[in-house]
């Protein structure tokens, strides 16, 4: 290691030695190392030497004589190399005139302060004088607070160099953590998408199961029709009733203990109820509709009784209304439901349908209904309060639902928020929690076109 580099010529060795002398004390009482060109060991390569010496040097002393300044070496070798690290890292250079010379007419050493007063040669005194030995003491002391401050300075990078470290190992641990949280949420929801198609392929498959033993029933019903028709007509047995007793059950009053059928302005909320589970929030599934009960056998000329009340142990069980058995014409027929533009092509063609007695909520389900089975475990959480969405209305960043304002949370407003899959989740918990004498459903879309039709052949109530 090397602090203190002098400069000089051989020529001038005797003012080296004097100085070194004095620079000892540096070296031996404050750890300052000092080098000159006698440190090379014999068999030494001398210039790399030199050149390692210049690279480590804090300061540099320059003992100026003519001598030195027509040095070949010191001008072509050492002087380029002090200049060059004064220029790139802050070398102090410490020039000290020794003999009386020309430096000022030297451009670079004309600029530098030197080391005595006004750069009065050292010589002036007498060698080994009180006077000289004063100079170079004080040469000495001025290079130890050019040293002291070398320290400093190296002490104040390396602090700057120690915190910078610690604040990039910090902000490189906080992006692997990030990196790890964030594939972790990844995989969560992959495993989640997963499950919830796995739960969706066999939701579809218990409904095409349920659909085709419908059909397979409303098959051998008709099979059964057509022989009984058959035999009435060979004699075999007397005709059925006549189909305008039908008629007239499906238009008793609503709230009666007849069948009822549902009035204009319930329609009217009704289909704003399956609006708002499904058509106008959850863009893209497919449209959940109302609670139904499966279909109630009744004779067409049977008065069919008024649904329960709920219980007060359970505030949860709907209200059902009864929907007659009847026909009506399935679809968009020209004149009747064409007067907003005619019909669309999955509507057509129209066709008649027969059903059974049912019964269908009286209104749409509401907030604290879902709510419920959300609470119990039954149902996932809707969109607007569902964990790490960006639609939820409290920490989200969309604001699609916080514009509902009150309508959103109102516990007796409809529910909105949810899919299709939800709305099968909360008619399986209803069935478990609740134990009715007989399963909800959701309605097919035959019998909620018939309901909205309010069991006739009239334009559909569309709100």
């Amino acid at each position: 290691m090397t602090d203190i580099f002098i400069s000089y010529s051989h020529q001038d060795e005797k003012w080296k030695d004097a100085l070194q002398k004095q620079l000892r004390v540096l070296q031996l009482h404050a750890d300052f190392m000092v080098w000159d060109d006698r440190q090379i060991e014999i068999g030494d390569n001398w210039l790399p030497r030199i050149e390692e010496a210049i690279a480590a040097a804090k300061v540099a002393i320059l003992l100026i004589s003519s001598d030195f300044l027509i040095s070949e070496f010191v001008c072509r070798q050492e002087i380029p190399r002090f200049l060059q690290r004064r220029a790139a890292d802050g070398l102090r250079i410490v020039p000290l005139v020794v003999e009386p010379c020309p430096w000022q007419a030297v451009g670079w050493l004309a600029n530098l302060q030197g080391a005595t007063k006004d750069n009065e040669p050292l010589s002036r005194h007498a060698w080994d004088s009180y006077a000289l030995k004063h100079e170079f003491s004080e040469v000495a002391l001025k290079v130890y607070r050019l040293l002291q401050e070398s320290r400093a300075d190296e002490e104040r990078q390396l602090a700057a160099q120690n915190a910078e470290q610690a604040r990039q190992a910090q902000r490189d641990r906080e992006r692997e953590q990030a990196r790890l949280e964030a594939e972790q949420r990844a995989e969560q929801a992959r495993l989640q998408k997963i499950a919830d198609e796995h739960a969706r392929q066999e939701q579809i498959a218990r409904e095409a199961k349920r659909q085709q033993d419908l059909a397979a029933a409303a098959e051998a019903k008709r099979v059964e029709a057509a022989e009984a028709k058959q035999k009435a007509e060979q004699g075999k047995q007397q005709a059925p009733p006549r189909p305008q007793a039908a008629l007239e059950v499906q238009h008793a009053p609503l709230g009666s203990s007849a069948p009822l059928k549902l009035g204009k302005w319930a329609l009217l909320l009704a289909g704003l109820g399956l609006a708002a589970w499904g058509v106008s929030v959850y863009r893209g599934a497919p449209d959940p509709e109302l609670i139904t009960q499966e279909p109630v056998s009744l004779a067409p000329t049977t008065p069919i009784p008024a649904s329960p009340e709920p219980s007060k142990a359970n505030t949860q069980f709907p209200n059902m209304l009864p929907i007659p058995a009847g026909e009506f014409t399935m679809g968009c027929v020209k004149g009747r439901d064409d007067v907003e533009g005619g019909c669309d092509d999955d509507e057509k063609p129209p066709h008649p349908v027969k059903l059974s007695a049912f019964k269908l909520a009286e209104t749409e389900v509401t907030v604290e209904q879902y709510l419920a089975c959300v609470q119990q475990g039954g149902c996932p959480a809707p969109h607007w309060n569902e964990t790490g969405s960006d639609y939820n209305i409290n920490t989200g960043k969309d604001d699609y639902y916080k514009k509902m304002g009150e309508a959103l949370t109102d516990l007796l407003s409809p529910i909105v928020g949810v899919s299709w899959e939800n709305a099968v989740a909360y008619v399986a918990w209803l069935n478990k929690s609740q134990q009715p004498s007989q399963p909800f459903r959701l309605p097919t879309e035959a019998e909620w076109e018939y309901a909205a039709r309010g069991g006739d052949n009239e334009q559909a109530s569309v709100g």
